[in-house]
């Protein structure tokens, strides 16, 4: 195995553990009293904080992101992401306003003061991650183009 291959490939697993351990740390403070699709979708956002944290500071270092096909598939996606995130942050805050806290907790039998106390905590942290990945996907988004933009004037 040739060293750029094994550099690019360490640095990939790098991230993959740090997009690991933000979905570990998106989780854990609640993994005990949430019910599990609320835990999976806390999860599942601070999993993708990383890698697209990682594309919109490091983009032009990623040496994938420079094929065409490969830009213009994350270009859709990116925008495909971004609605689906809103569509999910709209259904929890219509969930948050409209049901009982017990919807978001599972059988733990809490005292009612920490109970609302971990559901403050829930709600503050999802709408923490929901409005960090999608600044990260808008962001993201804008390197995309911008990348797009570089090739045509590159063409011309």
């Amino acid at each position: 195995m040739n060293k750029p291959f094994r550099l690019t490939l360490g640095t990939e697993l790098f991230w993959l553990l740090i997009a690991l351990l933000c979905a570990a740390m998106a989780a854990a403070p609640v993994y005990r009293w949430v019910a599990e699709d609320f835990l999976i979708t806390l999860a599942a956002m601070g999993f993708l904080v990383a890698p697209y944290f990682r594309a919109g500071m490091f983009f032009r270092d990623i040496p994938y992101l420079r094929f065409l096909p490969i830009q213009i598939g994350l270009f859709f996606f990116n925008i495909f992401l971004f609605v689906q995130t809103l569509k999910n942050v709209d259904n929890m805050i219509f969930l948050l306003e409209s049901n009982d806290v017990s919807l978001f907790f599972s059988g733990n039998h809490l005292p009612a003061d920490e109970l609302l106390l971990q559901f403050n905590f829930f709600k503050k942290e999802y709408l923490l991650l929901s409005v960090a990945l999608l600044v990260l996907i808008a962001f993201c988004e804008l390197r995309v183009l911008f990348a797009l933009f570089e090739r045509i004037r590159k063409i011309k």
